[in-house]
This record gives C-alpha cells, structure tokens and sequence, in this order.
C-alpha cells in the first residue's frame, strides 16, 4: 500500500468526511462510477458544490448492496 493512500484512509478515519475521490478508493471503483449513480448510490452531502461521502453511510450502503 503506498504512503500516500494510508494517509488518505488516516484522513477518512480522523473525520469520517470523504471526498468523491477519497469514496471511489474506499469503495474500489471510479469517480466516474460513482458520480453517475444515482440510486442506489450512499448518502452523500454537498458543500460548496462539492460532493462528499460520510464513512459510516458508505459502509451501510457497501452493507446493502450485498444484502440485494
């Protein structure tokens, strides 16, 4: 794992706030995947235009997902 992405996951784990970016590489998949969903897709907040995830709803929605 590069340096880089553990700092990442630090970041997500320090505030629980995650990016679009920052979400795909949690998930494991694109930006683009991810921008384009839009249900089922997790909760997500906008702030400043700006599209973030929190860490607990991307964990209930990854929870769901494999429920379905």
């Amino acid at each position: 794992m590069s340096v880089e992405l553990t700092c990442r996951k630090m970041e997500i784990r320090a505030s629980g706030l995650m990016t679009l970016q920052q979400a795909a590489e949690y998930i494991g998949v694109s930006e683009s995947y991810l921008a384009r969903r839009k249900n089922p897709r997790p909760k997500e907040t906008r702030l400043g235009g700006k599209l973030f995830f929190h860490r607990d709803d991307v964990d209930q929605w990854i929870r769901e997902c494999r429920a379905a």
